[in-house]
Order: structure tokens, then C-alpha cells, then sequence
């Protein structure tokens, strides 16, 4: 079963411009900084690892939410080392 999901970051809490995502995506309905919408050219999704190449520089203030659909279930495993 599919579930939408939105996650939520501070531009400036990102390192390296890579966003986290929490559970693994399916697909990626928007990326978008500061409320202004990203193109598909502005950023590439790699597993959960989205990384950003904004073609204007965010502010660190701007928030970077991301909407996707992952698969129930499809939580982060958690690092143990």
C-alpha cells in the first residue's frame, strides 16, 4: 500500500545540500525551498538521499519540504554501529 508522506527541513540544517528522507521513496511528487518548486533538473534522488542543486542559492532560513509516496512499512533502519 502506498502512503503520501511530507518531511520537513531547514536549508541550513542540510549538509552538503543532501536531504534524508525517513522511509524509502517510491516517488517524489515535489521538492521545494523556500515554498518555491524545484524542477526534476534541480535535484536527483539516490535510495533515501536527495540531493539539492538549487539553480538559485536558498537562504538558510528557507525550508526544504519534500512530498513523496513510499510503501507501508518502508522506515529508515536505524544505524547501530
Amino acid at each position: 500500500m502506498r502512503i503520501a508522506l511530507k518531511e520537513v527541513a531547514r536549508y541550513s540544517a542540510l549538509t552538503g545540500g543532501v536531504f534524508e528522507l525517513d522511509r524509502d521513496p517510491i516517488g517524489v511528487t515535489a521538492v521545494l525551498i523556500g515554498g518555491v518548486p524545484l524542477s526534476r533538473s534541480e535535484y536527483e534522488v539516490i535510495g533515501r538521499m536527495i540531493t539539492l542543486t538549487p539553480a538559485t542559492t536558498p537562504g538558510a532560513a528557507d525550508d526544504v519540504e519534500v512530498i513523496y509516496d513510499s510503501a507501508q512499512g518502508g522506515w529508515k533502519t536505524p544505524d547501530l554501529r
